[in-house]
């Protein structure tokens, strides 16, 4: 039973926690506005005539695989990264028939390639910057807003312009030498560019069936391969015929020529494999290759027509022998400019039964390829879903045995369960619940109800553990080698890691403090993963660069320095819940500084071991791979700063340098030095490390996070020269006091 004055002051920590709690709130109150401030928050858009794709002809679709990044992937997978890339989002929001519909990125990606029509009107492009385009006068409605392809098309030649002055520029006096407004217009146009190329080049418009004649491309290669044929008839029925045949088999292939040239030369569709090759490459660019002369060849041979047309005049008996004579060489150095011919198997046989040969100027892969393609394109431009199934499984029989995963590893299903199970963003979630929680155990504190929500926390963050690590080692599955090849790889390990660290340290002395750092650590740093996902835009489980392609030194070295990397950041969370609890006199209680000093003493050397070791180990692989142990690179020497401050710290409190406050503050600069060993250095643009170079529109971010451990290092300085000052004062009293009661003694009476 608590006396009136223990009820007082238990009452007193509880507001001194609820003070704690309440400040942690604001600071991520505040952190999440500026974050939601860089989101659209735009109403759902109404897109006339959309609809929705059959949900088993998605599945079928998700599935497909693709080769992207130089590894073959499902086509959810290359549809993620897109639509991250272009909407800066997984989801897009539309509105059909006034009913709210959210696109995933298969169905987007399907639009954009298969309905380029419909995939024109939707809110696609994310621009973080309006700016830029108000210099095409576009007329914009706020700072941030998506925009669809339809909105941009009016104003594409200017950007163009724009786009070109930008990388003129670059060649001349590099990318540094860009504004901010050029450098987002740079990306802004890339993002355009490759928008564009996804789409299937060899879609054929009605208006280029109209004007070409042509409603596929199998009409186009028929046409060449009875050109003979055809043109035998054509001479039959007379001269005037014959002309009209040969000239406006030239135009036709023209008009057709000119559209699909000008959309593969952007092209980087990649959806059949490359007969014969390992790599795939884009099916437009190779078909560009062979049939961008005939842009060229054209431009020759209307001239001259022009020319003969002026020169005879309107066609008649008296002329027309004369003007076909000049006609004919014409006719003949436009077809030996175009690529030559050659022959192969019709896919008919004659009337006897044999094989026919015919003449073609496309090789006999390129024009399958093509062909299956087309076949893919016909089924889901049909409104039938059973028929839009069957194409895609189809097409996914048709190259069943083309799909070769290399070294590089790989499994389609295994990565689609691995899409769908989103291991980080679950993690994220429970430990933001268990945040919830361990305010209330906190509120709670000497109950029975608190006891138990202690035990649902440690459930929470045991669970959150073991999904980060599930997806650890899932993507270390499907990738084939050590879960550490890339920065973002970094992120999930370290938190897997040090929730496991953390846990087994609360396990041990049920304290429960261990339990709010691993959620303010592992909620940090994979929020901070997911938005360096979103920033990078690009496959996190691409492939790596031939200098990391060792799974022996990516599972020591690299895993030793992550390691340090992990023990310095728990150390210094742990030091930031020292000091803030300090200031709130949340913490203390000498037990509880004592407790929080030897654990953060105790992660500093072990900081330090796996970050020696790991330093020394990048040394003998840099001799192996660079022909040299220490070329004082910009990461070689980050490592050595964490190094150097560790022992730093650990001697200054061996030697008494510096006491309690101060070795957290230490470690909190500590934090410091990791994260320019970890992120800084990766933006530097210099060093061997160049695999890790990113992009530097984060670089703001960085600084504001020195700025804010600057100022609690700052705080905790403040905090240990008080202590130290009352410490003295309190000295100074006792011996004024032992002074005056001696000297009261001495008093004769």
């Amino acid at each position: 039973m608590l006396t009136r004055k223990g009820k007082l002051k238990l009452m007193n920590k509880k507001i001194r926690i609820l003070g704690f709690v309440l400040t942690m709130l604001v600071i991520l109150a505040v952190a999440g506005k500026g974050i939601r401030s860089l989101m659209v928050s735009e109403p759902p858009r109404e897109i006339t005539g959309y609809q929705q794709w059959n949900t088993e002809v998605v599945e079928e679709m998700r599935s497909l695989p693709v080769q992207d990044g130089g590894r073959i992937k499902p086509f959810q997978s290359l549809a993620r990264r897109y639509m991250y890339a272009m909407h800066g989002d997984r989801g897009m929001k539309i509105l059909v028939n006034g009913e709210r519909v959210k696109l995933t990125p298969t169905e987007w990606m399907m639009d954009v390639i298969f309905r380029p029509g419909i995939a024109d009107d939707l809110p696609v492009f994310r621009v973080d910057n309006s700016a830029i385009l108000e210099q095409v006068d576009m007329e914009v409605k706020t700072l941030r807003d998506r925009y669809s392809f339809n909105q941009l098309k009016p104003h594409f030649v200017k950007l163009q312009e724009m786009f070109d002055d930008v990388k003129s520029q670059i060649d001349s006096r590099g990318k540094a030498s860009l504004s901010n407004e050029q450098e987002q217009l740079y990306s802004f146009m890339q993002l355009l560019q490759g928008y564009v190329g996804l789409r299937n080049p060899f879609f054929i418009d009605e208006k280029t069936q109209e004007q070409s004649g042509y409603t596929s491309m199998k009409d186009f290669y028929a046409s060449n391969q009875s050109y003979v044929e055809n043109l035998g008839v054509a001479q039959e029925a007379g001269v005037v015929s014959l002309i009209e045949f040969m000239d406006g088999k030239i135009i036709s292939d023209a008009i057709l020529m000119n559209v699909i040239n000008r959309r593969a030369s952007y092209s980087n569709l990649v959806l059949n494999p490359t007969a014969g090759e390992r790599a795939w490459s884009s099916i437009g660019k190779r078909f560009e290759e062979v049939s961008s002369v005939y842009g060229d060849a054209f431009s020759g041979y209307s001239q001259q027509v022009i020319a003969l047309k002026e020169k005879y005049g309107a066609l008649n008996t008296d002329n027309l022998s004369d003007y076909f004579k000049d006609y004919v060489p014409v006719y003949k150095s436009y077809m030996d400019s175009l690529p030559p011919v050659q022959k192969m198997k019709a896919p008919e046989f004659d009337v006897v039964g044999n094989e026919k040969v015919v003449l073609e100027r496309f090789s006999e892969g390129l024009i399958n390829e093509v062909e299956e393609l087309e076949r893919l394109q016909l089924a889901l431009s049909s409104e039938e879903a059973g028929k839009q199934q069957a194409g895609i499984i189809a097409f996914k029989e048709k190259y069943a045995d083309q799909i070769d995963f290399g070294d590089e590893g790989g499994s389609i299903s295994g990565e689609i369960i691995l899409n769908k199970m989103n291991y980080f963003n679950y993690g994220i979630a429970i430990l933001l619940f268990a945040g919830v929680m361990m305010i209330a155990m906190c509120l709670s504190v000497g109950t029975m109800f608190g006891r138990i929500l202690y035990w649902v926390v440690f459930g929470l963050v045991s669970m959150a553990c073991l999904f980060t690590v599930a997806g650890i080692v899932h993507r270390s599955w499907i990738m084939d080698r050590s879960p550490i090849g890339t920065l973002y790889d970094t992120m999930p390990f370290i938190v897997g890691t040090g929730l496991i660290l953390l846990l087994l340290i609360e396990w041990i002395h049920k304290r429960g403090v261990m339990l709010a750092v691993g959620i303010v650590f592992g909620v940090a740093i994979l929020f901070l993963a997911k938005s360096f996902e979103i920033m990078d835009a690009s496959d996190t489980m691409d492939p790596l660069v031939a200098v990391l392609k060792s799974n022996y030194w990516l599972s020591t070295h690299v895993v030793m320095i992550t390691l340090g990397y992990m023990g310095g950041i728990v150390a210094a969370i742990i030091s930031h819940f020292y000091l803030i609890g300090r200031v709130f006199g949340v913490i203390d209680d000498k037990e509880t500084k004592r407790y929080l000093t030897t654990i953060v003493y105790g992660m500093i050397a072990f900081t330090l071991l796996f970050s020696l070791v790991g330093t020394i180990l990048g040394g003998i692989w840099a001799a192996d791979s660079w022909g040299r142990f220490w070329g004082w690179d910009p990461k070689e020497n980050g490592a050595l700063l964490i190094v150097i401050w560790m022992l730093v710290i650990l001697h200054s409190r061996l030697g008494g340098y510096i006491r309690e406050v101060g070795l957290h503050v230490c470690s909190v600069f500590g934090f410091v030095v990791i994260v320019f060993s970890w992120w800084h250095v990766n933006f530097l643009g210099i060093g061997l490390h160049n695999y890790g170079f990113t992009s530097a529109d984060a670089m703001g971010s960085i600084w504001n996070f020195y700025y804010m451990e600057f100022l609690i290092m700052f705080a905790g300085i403040v905090m240990a020269i008080i202590g130290t000052v009352k410490k003295n004062n309190s000295k100074i009293d006792k011996q004024v006091t032992a002074i005056a009661e001696k000297s009261a003694l001495n008093q004769p009476l």
